[in-house]
C-alpha cells in the first residue's frame, strides 16, 4: 500500500509540474479541455513541430501521463508532419520491488513490454482512435503550444491527459529497436545482450525530450525507476 501512496503522490506532483509558464503566448497552467491551444490549427501554427519530434517513427516508447497514473504506450502512427499521433495504450500497470533495481536485464524486459505492445496492434490491424480490446486502447493526441502532446477526444476536445515521449540515447535507441526486432520474430529477448549496463548510468544522464519540459523530464526519470510493465504474451 506505502509504495501504490507514493506513487500515486509522486505521478500527481509530475502532472502538477507540468503546468509551467511557458511564454506570453500561453496560460500559466493548464486547466479545461478548451484552454488549450492545438498547435495544428493554422491559425496557431507558430514554430510548427520541434525538431526532436520529427524523427520519431512507429513504434516508439511513450508515457501517458493521466493525473496519477502513467502507463506504457508506444506510437502507432505519425500524421499531419508530426502534428498528431496515434497512440496504443497498455491498461495493465504494476508497481514493484523489483524495479528499483536499475540493472540491464530489467531494461531489456521493459523494452520488451513496449515491443510486445508494438506487435499486437501491428498484428490486430488496429489503426484508429478507439480500436482496441480490454487490455489495450488507441487513442489520439495533439501537439499544443505548450510542446506537449495531449489527448484528443471523439469530438476533437483535448484533454488534460497527455503523452511524454520516452527520449532514448543512441545506446538506448538501438537496444530498444533490437528488442523489438527479436520480438517481432519471435525470439527471446533474454538472449540478447547490450553493450552498456543501466546499473552505472545517472537518470540524470538522460536527455531532454520536450522543449519547455525539464520538470517534467525530471520527474519521469525519478519516476521510472517505481515502474514495472506487466508483460503479456500475444
Amino acid at each position: 500500500m506505502h509504495e501504490y501512496a507514493e506513487y500515486g503522490l509522486a505521478a500527481h506532483w509530475l502532472y502538477k509540474e507540468s503546468s509551467v509558464n511557458t511564454g506570453s503566448g500561453m496560460g500559466n497552467k493548464i486547466k479545461q479541455s478548451t484552454s488549450y491551444a492545438s498547435s495544428s490549427s493554422e491559425d496557431e501554427i507558430t514554430d510548427g513541430v520541434p525538431s526532436k519530434y520529427i524523427s520519431m517513427k512507429v513504434g516508439h516508447p511513450v508515457l501517458r501521463i493521466d493525473g496519477n497514473h502513467l502507463l506504457a504506450a508506444v506510437i502507432v502512427s505519425i500524421e499531419k508532419g508530426g502534428k498528431e499521433l496515434l497512440v496504443a495504450v497498455r491498461f495493465t500497470l504494476e508497481a514493484s520491488e523489483d524495479v528499483a533495481e536499475r540493472r540491464s536485464s530489467f531494461q531489456l524486459k521493459r523494452w520488451e513490454a513496449y515491443a510486445r505492445l508494438h506487435k499486437k496492434v501491428t498484428e490486430k490491424w488496429w489503426c484508429a482512435p478507439g480500436h482496441g480490446d480490454w487490455s489495450t486502447n488507441l487513442e489520439k493526441y495533439t501537439l499544443c503550444r505548450d510542446g506537449i502532446y495531449h489527448k484528443q477526444d471523439q469530438f476533437g476536445r483535448l484533454l488534460p491527459t497527455f503523452i511524454q515521449i520516452i527520449d532514448l540515447t543512441e545506446e538506448e535507441e538501438e537496444e530498444y529497436w533490437m528488442v523489438v526486432s527479436a520480438v517481432f520474430e519471435g525470439k527471446e529477448t533474454s538472449t540478447l545482450t547490450s553493450e552498456s549496463s543501466n546499473g552505472d548510468r545517472s537518470t540524470s544522464d538522460l536527455p531532454i525530450s520536450t522543449p519547455l519540459s525539464d520538470p517534467i523530464n525530471n520527474k519521469v526519470n525519478m519516476l521510472l525507476p517505481f515502474l514495472t510493465f506487466t508483460l503479456f504474451n500475444v
